[in-house]
C-alpha cells in the first residue's frame, strides 16, 4: 500500500513538473534591469504593474527582475535595453546627461507639487510631442518620483546657509545645487549614508520616500521643505524585443502601461507621506522656510528654465512649445 502512495506520488509530482515545464517554455520571459533592491518602494510599484501585464498577456509574458545593479546600473540601464544586455529596465532620465534632452523638462524646478501630478504631465508631453530621443528603444511609459528637499545636518533656513555647504548630487542636481550656492559632490546613492556620517557631506537634495528607504534620518538633522524638484524617470524595452511580441502581448503591455502612470504616481505619493511620517518619527526637524526666503530660492533657480530653454533651442528643439505645454498641464493636474 504504502508503494503504491509513493509511486503515485512521484508521478504527480512528475506530471506537475511537467506541466510546469510546458507553461514556462511557452511563455515569453522577459528581463528586466533594475538597480535597487525588491523592498523598495519604486521597485514594488513597477512589480505590480508586471503583474498586471502577465495577467492582461493570459500569462503569456513573464517578467523576471534582475535587482540591485546585477545586469545594468542604473545609468548603464539606457545602454543595456539598447544593446539587449536587457530586454527592459527603469532608471532616471537625468542619469544620462544629453540623451534625452526635452523628457528632462521634469527635472526643471516649475513649482512641481505630487508624483502624481508630475507623471501624468510626462507621460503627456511624449504622447503630445513624441521626441526623437525614444525611437531607438520602445518606451512604455514615463513617471517621476517624490518631490524633492533638502536634508541636512545642519539647519538650513535659506538660501545663505548653503553657500559653500557641500552637497551630494548628480545629474540634473548639479546645477540646481550650484545655483543655490552650494558645492555638489557626486556619489553612488549607495555611498551616501556614509558619507553624511562621515561629514563627507553636508546635505543632500531628496525626496521623503528615498530618504526613509535609506534611513538618512539617522545621520541627518534637519529637512528644509521647499520643493526643489521631481525627478523623472522612464520604464523602456528593448526595440526588437517589442516587435517579437505578438498583439495580444503588446496590448497587454500597452494598456498596463497607460494604467501604470497614476498607479505608480499614487504609490510614490504614499512613499512620500509616509517617509514624512519617518522623519518626524526619527525627530528630524523639518524647517518651513519664509514666504521671503521661498521666493529666494526661486530666483535662484528660475535660470534653470532659462538654461534648458537656450540648450533646447541650440539643439533645434521646441523647448518653448513643450514648456508652455507643461505648464497648462501642470495646471490641468494641480492637486
Amino acid at each position: 500500500m504504502r508503494k503504491a502512495l509513493l509511486q503515485a506520488f512521484f508521478v504527480s509530482a512528475a506530471l506537475l513538473a511537467s506541466s510546469s515545464l510546458a507553461w514556462s517554455a511557452d511563455a515569453t520571459k522577459l528581463s528586466f534591469s533594475i538597480w535597487q533592491q525588491p523592498q523598495h518602494y519604486m521597485v514594488k510599484a513597477i512589480q505590480k504593474w508586471a503583474s498586471d501585464v502577465e495577467a492582461r498577456s493570459e500569462g503569456s509574458v513573464k517578467i523576471e527582475f534582475y535587482f540591485g545593479g546585477t545586469l545594468t546600473k542604473g545609468s548603464q540601464a539606457y545602454d543595456g535595453v539598447l544593446k539587449g544586455i536587457s530586454d527592459m529596465a527603469a532608471a532616471a532620465s537625468g542619469w544620462n546627461p544629453g540623451k534625452f534632452p526635452l523628457t528632462r523638462i521634469t527635472d526643471i524646478p516649475l513649482g512641481w507639487t505630487s508624483s502624481l501630478q508630475a507623471s501624468r504631465v510626462s507621460w503627456d508631453y511624449y504622447k503630445k510631442f513624441k521626441p526623437k530621443e525614444w525611437d531607438n528603444v520602445h518606451l512604455l511609459f514615463l513617471y517621476t518620483d517624490g518631490i524633492g528637499n533638502l536634508h541636512s545636518k545642519a539647519p538650513i533656513n535659506g538660501i545663505g546657509d548653503l553657500k559653500g555647504m557641500r552637497v551630494r548630487g548628480t545629474g540634473s542636481d548639479v546645477p540646481l545645487i550650484k545655483a543655490m550656492g552650494g558645492s555638489p559632490v557626486g556619489m553612488p546613492w549607495g555611498e551616501v549614508y556614509l558619507s553624511l556620517q562621515r561629514g563627507i557631506v553636508d546635505a543632500m537634495i531628496s525626496n521623503y520616500a528615498s530618504f526613509k528607504a535609506a534611513k538618512l534620518g539617522e545621520v541627518t538633522d534637519y529637512t528644509t521643505e521647499y520643493n526643489i524638484r521631481s525627478a523623472g524617470f522612464w520604464v523602456a524595452m528593448n526595440k526588437a524585443k517589442w516587435n517579437s511580441l505578438n498583439a495580444q502581448q503588446q496590448k497587454a503591455f500597452t494598456d498596463a502601461s497607460e494604467a501604470a502612470v497614476d498607479m505608480v504616481g499614487k504609490a510614490l505619493d504614499d512613499a512620500q507621506a509616509g517617509g514624512r511620517q519617518y522623519a518626524l518619527d526619527i525627530g528630524d526637524k523639518i524647517i518651513t522656510p519664509t514666504d521671503a526666503e521661498k521666493a529666494k530660492f526661486d530666483a535662484a533657480l528660475a535660470p534653470a528654465r532659462d538654461e534648458w530653454l537656450a540648450e533646447m533651442k541650440s539643439k533645434g528643439l521646441p523647448g518653448q512649445e513643450v514648456l508652455d505645454f507643461v505648464t497648462k498641464a501642470m495646471m490641468d493636474h494641480k492637486g
